[in-house]
């Protein structure tokens, strides 16, 4: 009978701290901004620039692909973190961009950039079972988001960290057609010296202006904005942006393996 009553306290505590245990997070430490980085960038935009040096440009580019190293998922303690590297690579296909937007959009259109710029921070939403509003801007986030990727062709890639962001808006600015100004349903358009650079730029990646001007989408779409897990975390809404629309791709969790089910739209600017 001791021995029994032992057996069920063992039970007992053991889901009780089953239950109590914590879930592993991923870590979402910013890492220090390097401004004299943004200078010596920015500085090298305007050189090839004002050279006209194309291939001043191209090695640029190829120096961040270079410099740059993906996170290795092997070392990370957080399953989630693992599953948001899972869901992105998953879900990350420019070359598929006419399924991942129901066919508004054709797959040829990143067919001739010579990069790709990968976002460098992701945002996570983990549902608890109770019923609440919370903002985009207080959802938790991967700011160090380095995935590696398997793209075709071999095609080269960088991640958009806040130097190579924050020195690209500098050089293109925000020189602009206000919306509408041209025509009627014209999104902001740039103009004069920062639609020059913007086709200089567009030489080699392929970046979009924003919608309502005064600012730039550098990432290549689709830029993942949110992932969604349910409460048991097998599965999740996946909010991305195909330039000016939204969608939502539903993804489960299979054998460990995460599968897309379903798409579906989900506004437009």
């Amino acid at each position: 009978m001791k021995n029994l009553s032992f057996f069920l306290l063992i039970i007992i505590f053991a889901f009780f701290f089953s239950c109590n245990e914590k879930e592993k997070l991923p870590t979402n430490d910013r890492t220090e901004i390097d401004y004299s980085l943004i200078d010596s960038i920015e500085n090298e935009l305007l050189k090839a620039y004002s050279d006209s040096n194309f291939e001043a440009l191209n090695n640029l580019f190829t120096g961040f692909c270079k410099q740059q190293k993906p996170n290795d998922t092997s070392l990370m303690e957080s399953q989630l973190e693992k599953d948001i590297y899972k869901i992105f690579q998953l879900v990350f296909n420019p070359n598929k961009l006419e399924f991942l937007s129901d066919s508004l959009f054709k797959s040829t259109h990143y067919k001739n950039v010579d990069f790709y710029i990968i976002q460098s921070k992701i945002k996570y939403y983990l549902e608890d079972g109770i019923k609440k509003e919370i903002w985009y801007d207080s959802m938790p986030a991967i700011w160090n988001f380095k995935p590696i990727l398997e793209l075709k062709n071999n095609r080269k890639y960088f991640y958009l960290t806040p130097e190579i962001d924050s020195a690209m808006n500098r050089f293109l600015d925000f020189q602009d057609y206000p919306i509408g100004e041209k025509n009627l349903m014209d999104p902001a358009l740039p103009r004069m010296e920062t639609r020059k650079r913007f086709e200089f730029i567009n030489k080699f990646v392929k970046i979009k202006y924003g919608h309502w001007g005064g600012y730039w989408h550098l990432e290549t779409h689709p830029e993942i904005e949110v992932i969604q897990f349910t409460q048991k975390r097998n599965y999740a809404y996946v909010s991305y942006r195909i330039q000016y629309t939204f969608w939502v791709a539903e993804v489960y969790k299979k054998n460990g393996k995460w599968i897309i089910m379903k798409i579906k739209p989900n506004g437009a600017e």
